[in-house]
């Protein structure tokens, strides 16, 4: 395997002593390049070509994201990555401009260099131009909640405990009575009652309650009135749907605790980018949903066409910002079937399977073209044997009382 070339750009030697610690033990196929300053780390990149930079917000010579917005002129097929504290997260605007990805300090020699291998296996979406251009001129962009933030923090520490978790949540009220509200209808299939955010976290992982937080807020910003044709409540249910679907097609497969888990957390998150487009340009997406009304095709065909990206990709490349896994990001890229790079993986097809079924379920009595299966399904070993396994388990799903 080709080792990763990465410039790390920071003046704490402990810091520098500590990454070739952890890159030597763990065997990691990084190769470290470790400067002090902006003046040292653009000598390297003048003589080396690197895969990723990562560089402090505060360096003695420049501040951090001047540096990043000179790799990007000089080395634009550099990764960029930048390291800030919380005093310091006003940076979302100069982020989209200068850098591919943001890391909030304080953030251990693990956590780095895991985050690195994690954001150069999603170049393919932190990397697209056209991608980041349409984020960019978006008016406004969704505000990770703070308990978001609070949860993410707190599960570096792995001996963080589940009653710590709860109490993070339960600060907010109005969160924790919807959060558990929406846990205890049929969508999570729970054999009890769930009466406060401890046993919710318990039950369900923290994971998959930091996901419903930030669902809860980003599907609650929009207003509705203002998109034509856009209904939230709508759309929210779907995405529940197609979550417990997902949930249960996998079971059917026979997988493990995580990928049931993930598998919900696609269906809940997938169109998290029609939200971030609708709240972001709602000039020109109110448009591109009247054309997909008008000429009665996929509104993610029209995206295509208009803007050159879809929401999935736009939900995805968020999502990845935000610290979500991989597997997860890539899914949600590609539950349009239409981003066939990388490979297919099998949550990827679950979620477009899922999706195109529910999506036919609302539209076969009311006069709209129905969705088609991608071609790219064409080729899962043993496709139409799962394709009836999973809608066997749609079926039997939705037979439930919603």
């Amino acid at each position: 395997m080709d080792k990763l070339k990465v410039l790390f750009v920071d003046d704490d030697a402990i810091v520098h002593q500590s990454l070739r610690r952890v890159v030597t033990s763990r065997r990691l196929p990084i190769e470290l390049l470790l400067t002090t300053s902006a003046s040292q780390a653009e000598q390297v990149l003048s003589s080396t070509a690197c895969d990723v930079i990562v560089t402090d917000a505060r360096l003695p010579d420049m501040i951090g994201t001047d540096l990043l917005v000179r790799v990007r002129e000089r080395w634009p097929m550099t990764m960029r990555i930048l390291m800030t504290s919380e005093a310091e997260d006003g940076v979302v605007s100069s982020l989209l401009v200068a850098a591919h990805q943001l890391l909030n300090k304080p953030v251990s020699p693990t956590e780095l260099l895991d985050a690195v291998q994690s954001a150069s296996r999603l170049r393919f979406l932190l990397m697209n131009e056209r991608l980041r251009s349409v984020v960019h001129r978006m008016e406004h962009l969704p505000v990770v909640p703070k308990v978001y933030t609070d949860l993410t923090r707190a599960l570096r520490n792995e001996n963080t405990s589940n009653q710590t978790l709860a109490s993070i949540v339960s600060q907010d009220m109005s969160l924790t009575t919807g959060i558990l509200k929406l846990i205890n209808t049929p969508y999570f299939g729970l054999s009890r009652r769930v009466s406060d955010m401890l046993q919710a976290v318990t039950i369900l992982g923290v994971n998959l309650i930091r996901g419903l937080v930030l669902a809860d807020r980003v599907f609650k910003t929009l207003d509705p009135d203002m998109y034509p044709g856009f209904d939230t409540e709508k759309l929210w249910t779907h995405c529940l749907d197609v979550a417990r679907c997902c949930r249960a097609a996998m079971r059917g497969e026979g997988a493990g605790g995580r990928a049931i888990e993930d598998a919900f957390l696609c269906g809940l998150l997938h169109d998290v980018g029609k939200i971030v487009l609708a709240e972001g340009c709602p000039g020109e997406y109110t448009r591109i949903l009247l054309l997909a009304q008008a000429r009665n095709v996929p509104l993610a065909d029209v995206e295509a066409d208009e803007l050159c990206v879809t929401h999935a990709e736009v939900g995805a490349y968020l999502l990845g910002l935000w610290g979500f896994s991989e597997p997860i990001v890539v899914a949600i890229a590609q539950h349009h079937g239409i981003l066939q790079y990388p490979e297919f993986s099998h949550l990827s097809a679950v979620l477009h399977f899922v999706d195109v079924e529910m999506h036919n379920r609302y539209v076969r009595s009311s006069g709209y073209a129905p969705h088609s299966i991608a071609p790219v399904m064409s080729g899962l070993e043993d496709g139409e044997v799962k394709f009836a396994r999973w809608k066997a388990a749609i079926e039997a799903e939705l037979e439930t009382e919603n």
